[in-house]
């Protein structure tokens, strides 16, 4: 439907939603961009796994206030709060650093 209203399609490019529903193909809620578009589009939207729904999560949104407190404590290294959780201390600095579970406060 994209390319019959809106022409060819560009190598390497994708048809993108402006409604977020896969099976529409209204011509005006459709438009052309990368992956890196797409992706960037989805994850603005929240529309992928991520904190409790993602399959390999193993904190909850509970979890991470708490850690944030701990995190305050230094006494407690990065590693030591991991092990309280049984995530790793990259987990632990990402959760730091603002780069996972941006979604609770």
């Amino acid at each position: 439907m994209f390319e019959r209203t809106h022409g060819p399609l560009g190598v390497g490019m994708c048809v993108l939603h402006k409604c977020d529903n896969p099976p529409c193909v209204n011509p005006n809620h459709l438009f052309a961009g990368t992956k890196g578009e797409n992706n960037s589009d989805r994850d603005r939207k929240m529309r992928h796994q991520h904190g409790m729904k993602h399959w390999k999560a193993k904190l909850t949104d509970s979890d991470i206030p708490v850690i944030r407190q701990l995190l305050q404590d230094e006494r407690l290294t990065l590693s030591d709060i991991g092990r309280r959780y049984g995530v790793t201390y990259q987990t632990i600095c990402a959760i730091r650093d603002g780069q996972t579970w941006t979604h609770v406060s």
